[in-house]
């Protein structure tokens, strides 16, 4: 009888120990998705980009020589953002340097990022921007007319404004760039 006991109680504590791992391993996964919501739908992501790559495969063995594919996906203040853009070029002479040098001479200046991140979040006034950016007068201006003029921002009722597109191509620019190291100095 005691040895019944003892058989019970050690089942019973093997079941509480096992329990235990169950609820430290659901607690470790739970703050790897707080830390990084990818893991959550990693295995979809994975399937999502198998099939896109194979598209892109089938496109280049037919059609182009290079194609880019940019997906971005962002929520900011409750704004969201989805779009992807597709590229493709047919022979390197396609490429024109001296558009796509002023495409991305938009993104060069620290300051201009700082703007868009910023407007990010919705829209500001101008005093709203400088006060946030440390920007003022001419500086501000200039960042300013250079973001619009390439229409990545738009001024209404005294607030500038984010283009949805303006977000995507940063987001865009950072996957391509992001995993340099000089990227996250």
């Amino acid at each position: 009888m005691p040895n019944e006991k003892i058989a019970e109680l050690e089942e019973k504590l093997a079941q509480m120990q096992k329990e235990l791992e169950d609820l430290k391993s659901a607690e470790e996964n739970a703050r790897k998705e707080a830390q990084d919501p990818l893991v959550k739908f990693k295995a979809q992501l994975d399937e999502a980009q198998k099939n896109l790559l194979g598209v892109l495969k089938d496109i280049t063995a037919d059609r182009a020589k290079a194609v880019s594919t940019v997906i971005t996906c962002s929520n900011f203040s409750g704004r969201e953002f989805h779009s992807i853009a597709t590229a493709g070029i047919r022979d390197m002479a396609d490429l024109v340097e001296d558009g796509l040098s002023a495409a991305l001479d938009v993104f060069t200046n620290p300051r201009r990022i700082a703007v868009l991140k910023l407007l990010a979040s919705g829209p500001l006034t101008a005093a709203e921007i400088s006060q946030n950016t440390g920007l003022v007068g001419g500086q501000l201006y200039h960042h300013l007319s250079c973001l619009e003029n390439v229409k990545l921002i738009k001024k209404e009722q005294e607030k500038y404004g984010a283009q949805g597109e303006a977000l995507n191509i940063l987001f865009g620019l950072y996957a391509a760039v992001g995993g340099m190291e000089i990227a996250k100095r």
